[in-house]
C-alpha cells in the first residue's frame, strides 16, 4: 500500500487532527504524565505481544503462501486467548493514556469519530475472519469478547509468537513515535506551562531527554530509508569456475 493511500485512510485522517488538538490544548501535570505513561506503556506492551503472533499475516494482507487467504490459520493464543482484537485494545489503552497526559477531559469528544472509524474496521475484519475460519470462528466469537478482555483463557489456543511478526508489523516504529510524543508532552509541560526552559537544576535532564528524542527520530528515519532502498537481486551473477 502506498504512503498516500495509507495516510488518506479514514482513521489516519481522524488521528492526526485529534493528535494536534491534544497537543495544542494540553494541560499536562507531573501526576497526569506519570499516570498516562502507565496506560501508554501497557497498551504498547499489548500491541507488541499481539503483533508477535499476527504481524506478518494480518487480516488486511494476503499472503501467497496461504493461497489467496488473508488470515491463514486463526490465531487464538497469547492475547488472542482473552480478546479477539488485542491490537485495538492496546490502541485504546494508548489513547486513554494520552488523554490522561493531556488533562483536558472535554477533548474526549474528539475521539468519537475515531472510535467510529475503528468500529467500522473491526466489522470488516470480523467479516473476513468469519468467511475464512467458518465454524472455528463462530466458536471463538462465542467464548472470547471483541474488545474488552475476559479473564478466562480460550481453551483451544493456536499460534506462536515470534520477532518476525513484530518486525513485519513495524510496531517498533509506533513505539519510537509514542516515546517521542511523550517526550514532547513532557517538554511542553516544562517549557510552556512551568516556564522552566533549561534551568540549571533541570538542564541535564532536559538535554538528555531531548537528545533521546533526536536519536529515536534519527533511528526511525535511517530505518525508513533502508526499507525504501531497492533490494539487491537474489539471482545476481556469481564469479568462479567449475
Amino acid at each position: 500500500m502506498s504512503a498516500f493511500k495509507r495516510l488518506t485512510k479514514p482513521r489516519f485522517i481522524l488521528v492526526y487532527p485529534v493528535a494536534i488538538a491534544l497537543f495544542w490544548f494540553a494541560k499536562t501535570t507531573e501526576p497526569s504524565l506519570r499516570a498516562g505513561i502507565f496506560f501508554v506503556a501497557l497498551g504498547e506492551a499489548v500491541r507488541l505481544w499481539a503483533n508477535g503472533y499476527v504481524g506478518d499475516r494480518k487480516v488486511n494482507r494476503t499472503d501467497a503462501s496461504h493461497e489467496g487467504r488473508k488470515i491463514g490459520k486463526l490465531v487464538t493464543t497469547g492475547p488472542y486467548a482473552f480478546v479477539r482484537h488485542p491490537l485495538y485494545f492496546g490502541s485504546f489503552l494508548i489513547g486513554l493514556g494520552f488523554m490522561i497526559i493531556v488533562g483536558r477531559p472535554w477533548l474526549l469528544l474528539g475521539a468519537v469519530p475515531l472510535l467510529w472509524a475503528y468500529h467500522r474496521k473491526i466489522r470488516q475484519e470480523e467479516a473476513v475472519l468469519a468467511h475464512e475460519a467458518g465454524r472455528e470462528h463462530v466458536e471463538y466469537v462465542r467464548r472470547v469478547p471483541a474488545i474488552i478482555p475476559t479473564l478466562r483463557r480460550y481453551p483451544h489456543g493456536e499460534g506462536q509468537w515470534s520477532w518476525r511478526g513484530v518486525q513485519a508489523s513495524r510496531e517498533v516504529k509506533t513505539l519510537i513515535w509514542v516515546i517521542v510524543l511523550i517526550i514532547a508532552f513532557y517538554l511542553r509541560e516544562e517549557f510552556i506551562q512551568e516556564h522552566e526552559f533549561l534551568e540549571p537544576s533541570k538542564m541535564p535532564k532536559q538535554v538528555a531527554i531531548m537528545a533521546l528524542a533526536v536519536v529515536l527520530i534519527a533511528i526511525d528515519l535511517v530505518s525508513e530509508l533502508r526499507r525504501r532502498m531497492p533490494q539487491p537481486s537474489a539471482t545476481g551473477s556469481s564469479s568462479g569456475g567449475r
